[in-house]
């Protein structure tokens, strides 16, 4: 666990490809003035629209494997 909660928080945060540039910026250097990124790519299956704010944590039905506020460009 980090010793200190960055401004981004305690979680993986997944960033289009055309934005890797402007996520490196955010990430926080370790007690070692490291910085560290983990490039992935990520397969979201059916998606689902779920509107931007919503409190939803899962899919609505059988039919969804993930939610986007905008499902052609999560």
């Amino acid at each position: 666990m980090p010793s200190k909660i960055s401004t981004q928080g305690v979680s993986i945060y997944l960033s289009p490809v055309g934005f890797l540039c402007s996520s490196a910026k955010i990430v926080e250097a370790d007690e070692n003035s490291e910085k560290h990124m983990i490039m992935c790519q990520v397969f979201l299956g059916n998606v689902e629209k779920v509107e931007a704010g919503s409190q939803q944590c899962y899919p609505s039905s059988v039919d969804f494997d993930s939610g986007s506020d905008d499902p052609k460009n999560p």
